[in-house]
């Protein structure tokens, strides 16, 4: 895992569930489901200083980002991603209306 000094990449690896009692710092460990946990030691930023590859894009992604909001209007938000939004905000004047317990108007 890393973080840009490491310090939170240290803090989720101390989440992670593992059978083992924590290591010492800078060592990996065991992890439930995880064949090994590491942190980088001094983190991206010492990755970058030390020069080696880093990759800025999406290109080396575990899974496909799925857990994010897109605004319906940002190009990479998918192909009639406006529409539904638009569709969807329509949709819930009518769902407010029919659940009855919250007043609400419409202005011209």
């Amino acid at each position: 895992m890393t973080s840009p000094e490491a310090a939170l990449a240290r803090l989720a690896a101390a989440e992670l569930p593992h059978p083992n009692p924590p290591p010492l710092a800078g060592e990996g460990r065991e992890g439930a489901g995880f064949p090994e946990i590491r942190v980088l030691d001094g983190g991206t930023i010492a990755w970058r200083a030390a020069g080696l590859p880093l990759a800025t894009g999406r290109e080396a992604m575990a899974d496909t980002p799925d857990d994010c909001w897109r605004r319906p209007y940002d190009p990479y938000a998918g192909e009639g991603a406006r529409e539904r939004y638009l569709k969807w905000e329509i949709e819930l004047i009518r769902q407010i209306e029919r659940e009855g317990d919250l007043g609400f108007r419409v202005s011209p």
